[in-house]
């Protein structure tokens, strides 16, 4: 399921006009309602952040479309992938992507005085027939590394609480095996049935079925990878735009797998559209992939097994090979 059909970001003219001395002159090319915007070019702002990230990287797409060199514009598919090195600009891509849209987050990301200017100046192509009248962009989401290194944290943390907790119950079952029955219940006492089941309890059940029964399971059984994969099941709704950015850096090589099998179910049967930032192998080999070389100059369309990453995972394996014969 397609909702954003397209995506462009300003151009080098449009860099070149922000950061000249006046305002005026804007190019030809910008919509009227942006050419008020300039930037304030005082001098404690130390960086333009993201203006000069993709500059003289969108040479063209088509030589022969004047409008695609001034105007660089991604297109997407069901699954589009950002694919690039550090500093490449992939996960910047997709931050904009992100604020355009006014994609639900839940961490802060990278930004500078210049962020919303740059903003701004982006423009999108929905595919409006997907949309109730009078909604002007898609149910979005973006999902980034922190955020899911957060959430392992925040499980590891309850972990540790619900642990000291366990200990504490099985102290107060040895104590409960001691206890002496009360000879009456004010049976409009909560607190009063509540310790008389106890008792009851403590001489009932083991020790595990006592503790398990007044606290519920950790999830200690369970790996990062899982708990990982876990949280980006749980966060994709049904009918949306899901941003990822990195996915594959809390995940094992087993559970990136996984992901990318979920993905492509969510596209089918979940009506999903994915825009992802990631070098992952098994994200860039899914069939159905648009993927974007962010590390070429200029920045275009590729397919996964031309990719250098993928080229040294090739040459790795296949200097290797005997032994996995």
């Amino acid at each position: 399921m397609i909702y954003l059909k397209q995506f462009q970001i300003p151009s080098d003219l449009w860099v070149d006009w922000y950061f000249s001395p006046t305002p005026g002159g804007a190019p030809k090319d910008m919509p009227v309602e942006f050419i008020d915007i300039h930037a304030d070019k005082s001098s404690y702002h130390n960086t333009w952040y993201p203006w000069k990230v993709f500059e003289n990287r969108f040479l063209s797409f088509s030589e022969n479309t004047i409008a695609n060199i001034k105007c660089p514009k991604l297109s997407f598919s069901d699954i589009t992938i950002f694919y690039g090195g550090n500093g490449s600009g992939k996960s910047t891509l997709l931050n904009v992507i992100a604020e355009k849209l006014h994609s639900h987050r839940t961490v802060l990301h990278n930004t500078s005085p210049f962020f919303d200017d740059y903003v701004q100046e982006c423009m999108f192509v929905l595919n409006k027939e997907l949309f109730i009248k009078g909604c002007d962009a898609p149910k979005s989401r973006i999902i980034v590394s922190d955020e899911v290194f957060k959430q392992l944290l925040t499980t590891r943390d309850n972990n540790f609480s619900i642990n000291m907790r366990r200990r504490d119950l099985r102290q107060e079952q040895i104590d409960n095996r001691k206890a002496e029955f009360p000879k009456y219940i004010d049976t409009s006492d909560k607190e009063q049935i509540k310790m008389y089941r106890d008792l009851i309890d403590a001489r009932k059940l083991n020790a595990s079925q006592y503790i398990n029964r007044r606290l519920r399971r950790t999830e200690l059984e369970k790996s990062n990878g899982e708990n990982g994969f876990q949280y980006f099941v749980e966060s994709i709704t049904d009918d949306s735009l899901i941003l990822l950015d990195e996915p594959e850096n809390s995940l094992s090589a087993m559970w990136q797998k996984e992901l990318a099998v979920f993905i492509r179910g969510a596209v089918k049967e979940f009506r999903c559209q994915f825009i992802i930032a990631t070098h992952s192998p098994f994200l860039l080999s899914i069939p159905e992939a648009k993927i974007y070389d962010l590390d070429a100059t200029p920045i275009q369309e590729s397919t996964w097994n031309k990719l250098e990453s993928m080229r040294c995972y090739y040459d790795l394996f296949n200097n290797n090979k005997n032994l996995f014969e």
